[in-house]
C-alpha cells in the first residue's frame, strides 16, 4: 500500500525488526519524532525559548539525583529502545504481520494486515501549516473482503512532556529538571497533554475517522508528576473495498514564545498534498546513486542531519544538535564534521541527487544558519565557545576546549568558499577577530604550544597541551590566514602562527614507540608524554588529507606509526581487542564507530583496499537498522553499548564511504 500513496519514483526500503532496535527516526522545521517497531512512537520532540528542547514520551523525567552517576545515566538512556516502554500513538488492533520501511531514506512507514483489511501509514513533517509545524500520521486503510467490516484501532499510550535531561557522562554542570506537574485533557478532536511548569503543551489531534475521541470536553488528569496514560479504542467502518485515508498529527507549543507562530493547526491533512511533499523531497536520489552499495548509509546520515539535528531557531539561526534523542545539545566539534557531510553533499549534488539546486539551496541555508548562530547567538561569556550548548544558545558548560574554539572559524572560511557570501562574513566579523585573538589568551610563554583544559572527548587533561587539537590549530589558522587575505581584518602575521604551531608539534610531541618515532598524546612542553590515542581525535588521522605531512617524509612515518600505535592494545584505554573490537575512548570504554572512521582513513591514506573493506564489513555488522551509529558497540557481541543516537560518528563514517567510492 506504501507504493500506492506515493507513486513510483520514491526509493523503499525494508528495516528488519528483531527486538532492541533503535527506533526510526524523522523530523522537520524543529520537530523531531521516533518510532517504534509497533507504529507508536516513542517520543515527539520541539525546540523552546527558554528549555532548549523539550520531549513527549511515556518516560519519567530524569531525576535530579543522578546527574554525576554515569552507571544511571547510561542506563536512562537506553529507555527508549527498551522493548516493553510504552509508546504513545495510534496503530491496528490484532496486526497479522507487519513491516517497517524507510521511503527515500527519510520517512519512516510501516504496513499491516489482518484478516479482513490491509494498512499502511508514513511518518512526515507537514512545515507548511499555520501556526506550529507538526508531524502527519497519514494512515491509509482498505478492506480486502467482500463484506462490511469495523476494524479497530487502538488510540492512546503514556504520557509525559518535560524537558530532555542534558545528561552527560562528563558533567559540566547540570541543569537541574523543574519538577514537572502534568495536566491532560481531551475532546471531540483530540488529546491534550499540558505541561504548566514547562510552559509547553502538546496535542495529538484526529481527522477522518468515525467517531470524535471524546463526546464532551474532560479532563482526565491534573497535577501530577507521574507520565499518564490515556487508552481510547476507535473503530472505522470499511464497505467492500473501500479505501480510506486517516490522520493523526502530533504538535508541542512553546507558551513563553509569544512572539512565534505556536497555535495549534486545527485543519485536516491532504493526501494529495503529502504524496506531493514525498515526490519533491529535495534528498532523492538518483537511480545510479541509489544503485551504488552503501549508499543508504550515506543518504540517511545526511538526512539525520537535515531533518533532526538541524534546528532552526528563528528564520536565520540554525542550532546543530549532535543528536534530537539523548543529549539534543550543541558541540562545536561534533557539528563541524556533521556541516563538512553536507558540503560533501553540497560538492557532488549532481551526481547524487535528481534536483542538485535545490538540495544545494537547502544546505547552504543551513550552514549560513549555523554560523550565524555560533557566532551571534552561542554565549560567551568568557569570550569563548564552550563545551556544549542549548537550542537557545545558552551555554551548559563553561569549558575550555581548544578545538571547539577553531572549528567555527575554519567553518566560516569553507562557507566563504563555497559561497563568497560576504553579508555573513561581515555579521561575524567581531566574533571572528575576537576568537583569533583570544587563543593567544592559552599560549605557553615561550613555545607555540597553546593550553586546553579538555581533550576532544571531554576529559580532563594531565598535561596541557594535546596533540590533535594542534594539528587542527594548524589546519584553522592556514584557512583564517587564506580568509583574512579578502578580509584585511587581521594585522598578524597568521601564516607565521601555524608555521610555528607545525614546528611545536614536531619539537614537542615527538616521541618513540617500538623503536619508531610517534606523536605523544599531551606533553608539558618540557619534556613531559603521554601516549594514547583516541576516537575523537580526527584530526590525527586526517593529518596527510589536510597537508600537515607529505608522503614520503619522516613525518608522514612518524603519523603511520602513532596510527598503527593507536590500533593496538598499548594504546591502553583507547583499543579493545575482540571480533568487533577496535578503537575506542576511556571516556565509553569500548569500540567505537568514530575509532572505525579513523581506520577507514588511515586505511584510505595508505591506499589499503583490503584492509579498509574489512573495517567496512564490520561497520555494516554494528551499524544501526537504519544506517546510523552509536557512540560504542561491545567487543564480543557487536551490539550497542552506549547512545544509540549520536549524529557525528555516521557524518565521519558517510564522509570516508564516499571519498572512498568515487
Amino acid at each position: 500500500m506504501i507504493r500506492d500513496m506515493i507513486g513510483a519514483s520514491a526509493a523503499i526500503r525494508q528495516i528488519p525488526s528483531h527486538g532492541q532496535d533503535k527506533p526510526l527516526d524523522t523530523g522537520g522545521a524543529g520537530i523531531t519524532a521516533s518510532i517504534g517497531n509497533d507504529g507508536k512512537l516513542r517520543s515527539f520532540n520541539d525546540k523552546h525559548s527558554v528549555h532548549g528542547y523539550v520531549t513527549l514520551t511515556g518516560i519519567e523525567p530524569f531525576p535530579n539525583s543522578e546527574w554525576y552517576h554515569s552507571d544511571y545515566v547510561r542506563s536512562y538512556r537506553t529507555l527508549l529502545v527498551e522493548s516493553d516502554v510504552t509508546g504513545f500513538g495510534c496503530v491496528p488492533e490484532q496486526a497479522e504481520d507487519t513491516g517497517l520501511f524507510l521511503i527515500d531514506h527519510r520517512y519512516p512507514a510501516w504496513e499491516s494486515a489482518g484478516g479482513s483489511w490491509e494498512a499502511a501509514a508514513i511518518y512526515l513533517v507537514d512545515e507548511s501549516a499555520t501556526g506550529s509545524p507538526r508531524l502527519v500520521q497519514w494512515v491509509r486503510c482498505r478492506n480486502t473482503s467482500g463484506e462490511p467490516i469495523d476494524m479497530r484501532w487502538n488510540f492512546g499510550g503514556r504520557f509525559s512532556l518535560h524537558r530532555c535531561s542534558y545528561g552527560q557522562l562528563t558533567e559540566g554542570g547540570p541543569i537541574p529538571l523543574p519538577e514537572t506537574k502534568l495536566e491532560l485533557s481531551a475532546d471531540q478532536r483530540g488529546l491534550y497533554i499540558q505541561s504548566p511548569s514547562y510552559a509547553a503543551e502538546a496535542a495529538i489531534l484526529l481527522f477522518g475517522w468515525d467517531h470524535a475521541l471524546e463526546e464532551e470536553p474532560r479532563s482526565i488528569s491534573k497535577n501530577t508528576d507521574k507520565p499518564v496514560d490515556y487508552s481510547k479504542p476507535l473503530t472505522v467502518r470499511l464497505m467492500p473495498g473501500e479505501t480510506r485515508d486517516l490522520f493523526v498529527t502530533y504538535q508541542i507549543r512553546d507558551l513563553n514564545d509569544t512572539a512565534g507562530a505556536n497555535s495549534f493547526h486545527y485543519g485536516a491533512p491532504n493526501a494529495d498534498d503529502l504524496t506531493a511533499a514525498i515526490g519533491s523531497n529535495d534528498l532523492k536520489l538518483l537511480p545510479s546513486a541509489e544503485a551504488l552499495p552503501g549508499i543508504h548509509i550515506w543518504a540517511r546520515n545526511v538526512d539525520y542531519i537535515l531533518s533532526c539535528c538541524a534546528v532552526p531557531v528563528r528564520p536565520d539561526y540554525c542550532c546543530i544538535l549532535t543528536d534530537h534523542q539523548l543529549l539534543p545539545l550543541s558541540w562545536n566539534r561534533d557539528s563541524f564534521y556533521m556541516m563538512m557531510l553536507l558540503v560533501q553533499a553540497y560538492e557532488q549534488a549532481e551526481h547524487l541527487f535528481r534536483n542538485p539546486e535545490k538540495i544545494r539551496r537547502r544546505i547552504l541555508h543551513v550552514l549560513r544558519g549555523h554560523l550565524l548562530w555560533m557566532f551571534e547567538r552561542a554565549d560567551c561569556p568568557e569570550q569563548y565557545w564552550g563545551r556544549a550548548y542549548l537550542t537557545n544558545g545558552y551555554c551548559k558548560d563553561l569549558i575550555y576546549q581548544l578545538d571547539q574554539q577553531c572549528y567555527p572559524l575554519w567553518e566560516l572560511a569553507v562557507y566563504y568558499q563555497l559561497t563568497e557570501d560576504r553579508a555573513v562574513l561581515e555579521r561575524c566579523k567581531d566574533r571572528f577577530v575576537q576568537a583569533v585573538q583570544g587563543l593567544f589568551h592559552v599560549k605557553d610563554p615561550d613555545y607555540w604550544l597553546f593550553r586546553t583544559a579538555e581533550t576532544p572527548a571531554d576529559d580532563k587533561v594531565e598535561l596541557p597541551y594535546h596533540l590533535s587539537s594542534h594539528i587542527l590549530l594548524w589546519k584553522t589558522l592556514q584557512a583564517v590566514e587564506q580568509l583574512n587575505q579578502t578580509t584585511g581584518w587581521l594585522q598578524e602575521n597568521i601564516g607565521a602562527w601555524a608555521e610555528g604551531v607545525k614546528q611545536a608539534v614536531a619539537e614537542h610531541f615527538s616521541g618513540s614507540w617500538k623503536g619508531s618515532p610517534v606523536w605523544a598524546y599531551l606533553t608539558d612542553g618540557r619534556g613531559r608524554h603521554s601516549y594514547y590515542h583516541d576516537a575523537n581525535d580526527l584530526p590525527t588521522v586526517l593529518a596527510p588529507e589536510w597537508g600537515f605531512v607529505e608522503p614520503g617524509t619522516q613525518a608522514w612515518e612518524q603519523w603511520n606509526a602513532t596510527m598503527a600505535f593507536a590500533f593496538t592494545e598499548e594504546n591502553k584505554g583507547g583499543f579493545y581487542p575482540g571480533p568487533f573490537g577496535g578503537l575506542g575512548s576511556v571516556h565509553t570504554p569500548h569500540p567505537w564507530p568514530l575509532g572505525d572512521a579513523q581506520e577507514l582513513a588511515w586505511h584510505r591514506l595508505n591506499g589499503r583496499p583490503e584492509d579498509w573493506a574489512r573495517v567496512w564489513s564490520k561497520l555494516q555488522a554494528t551499524g544501526q537498522r537504519d544506517g546510523l551509529f552509536s557512540e560504542a558497540v561491545d567487543e564480543q557481541t557487536g551490539r550497542v553499548r552506549s547512545r544509540y543516537w549520536f549524529s557525528w560518528p555516521g557524518a565521519a563514517i558517510a564522509m570516508e564511504w564516499l571519498k572512498h567510492s568515487r
